[in-house]
């Protein structure tokens, strides 16, 4: 599980054309069970099931990574996210 999947974390490979990585430069630690229902993430990407269900799972990166290509396609956030 990533967490914090947003157009700032994907990278194009500069010699191989069509491979993107999915990276991040903040905070990284090892994930346990405690740590998995701890809110982190970029509020405009994290999805809005969080707050009903206690812990992280595959099918929240998928969301986020779909809110990533809605950007990537329309050039701007086209909502507004509360903290």
């Amino acid at each position: 599980i990533h967490r914090d999947i947003k157009p700032g974390n994907i990278i194009h490979a500069r010699y191989e054309p069509h491979n993107y990585y999915l990276i991040d430069f903040g905070l990284a630690c090892s994930v346990d069970d405690a740590s998995n229902s701890v809110n982190v993430g970029t509020p405009y990407f994290s999805p809005a099931v969080f707050e009903n269900y206690p812990k992280y799972s595959f099918s929240d990166d998928i969301q986020s990574l779909l809110l990533t290509g809605i950007v990537l396609v329309l050039g701007s956030i086209p909502w507004h996210a509360e903290n």
